[in-house]
């Protein structure tokens, strides 16, 4: 995702919770599964005030690509040859 963010607007955790009207826990969740683009220092979490727009709007940001995802439907199923199998009886 390309999108540039001001810093005019950076909000806490509790502050982008309130605005969401949602609580602190589950703004927390969001941050943690990284569907809200934040910034982190250290332990201090801040949210362009932007990036709650993306998120209410569907714009959130990508994942990062995590080797323990499911592979993508091209490769689904697995066929004996990924299993390892040699032969197609396995």
């Amino acid at each position: 995702m390309n999108t540039q963010y001001s810093s005019k607007n950076i909000l806490t955790r509790q502050e982008a919770a309130d605005r969401l009207k949602i609580s602190l826990t589950t703004m927390s969740k969001l941050l943690k599964e990284n569907r809200i683009y934040h910034l982190r220092f250290q332990r201090e979490v801040r949210i362009p005030e932007e990036a709650l727009d993306d998120y209410v709007n569907g714009r959130g940001p990508k994942p990062a690509a995590d080797p323990f995802t499911a592979p993508d439907l091209g490769t689904w199923p697995a066929t004996p040859s990924m299993l390892g199998a040699d032969d197609e009886t396995a």
